[in-house]
């Protein structure tokens, strides 16, 4: 009867529900339920498990389903990182722990589950693999990812038979730009050029910021002659005036 109620709560997407079903069974009938009903949580994609903070309830977004809480059966307890929902759609990432805790006899009574916060380092290591590949000041690639495009566009070229070029480019004077400005003022001139340039080249092409200059790379190229088109937009993007 338990086993035939989890299922009816289960098809019905009342999961709370049925996850206490399940701590009433013992760890055989607990094992064979939970790898039936998979699919069917797989499908939902959502599992409750009442994970509180605050006043929102949180939901598992990559379901606990046959593997985690076999392993927590077997092992006593699984550990790894996923990601919760809370009723507002906001998604957490978390380290997460479930525990299987078991009678006397090795049957588990219930699963209790621990969740662990990890916004906040996760935030950190996207931010480190975006300095990693990009310059902080213009956003643009730097020459860790100029260098790998720059591999691939070769690579392209060499088995379609096409061509790519190589273009760098810099201002004149722009030391007197900083005196006579201050540093904030090159700052913005050097957004307002890197932007310029991203917007008079081609989806494919890749604009680059390198100590001291600025480097454009542009794939795909029908014959060499071609650069020279490309050359003429980085010359008529460095033309207007820049304004305050």
């Amino acid at each position: 009867m338990r086993a035939a109620a989890a299922r009816a709560h289960v098809r019905g997407h009342r999961y709370e529900q049925a996850l206490a079903q399940l701590r009433t069974l013992d760890t055989v009938e607990a094992a064979t339920l939970i790898e039936e009903l998979a699919p069917l949580v797989e499908r939902t994609r959502t599992v409750s498990l009442s994970f509180a903070k605050g006043p929102a309830p949180l939901e598992v977004r990559d379901p606990v389903a046959r593997e985690r809480l076999l392993v927590a059966i077997r092992d006593g307890i699984w550990q790894g990182e996923t990601a919760l929902r809370s009723a507002d759609s906001t998604e957490i990432p978390v380290s997460q722990v479930v525990i299987a805790h078991q009678a006397p006899d090795r049957s588990v009574r219930f699963f209790s589950t621990i969740a662990r916060d990890i916004s906040e380092r996760k935030a950190f290591e996207k931010r480190i693999e975006y300095l990693a590949n990009y310059d902080a000041l213009c956003g643009l690639p730097n020459r860790t990812l100029l260098s790998d495009r720059a591999n691939q566009a070769i690579t392209y070229a060499r088995r379609k038979k096409r061509h790519c070029a190589l273009l760098v480019t810099n201002f004149d004077r722009f030391k007197r730009v900083n005196e006579s400005y201050g540093h904030g003022a090159g700052d913005l001139v050097l957004k307002e050029f890197g932007a310029r340039l991203r917007a008079a080249l081609r989806e494919g092409d890749t604009v680059a910021r390198l100590p001291g200059v600025f480097a454009v790379l542009a794939a795909d190229l029908a014959l060499p002659e071609a650069v020279h088109g490309v050359a003429r937009k980085l010359m008529d993007a460095a033309t207007p005036a820049f304004e305050a």
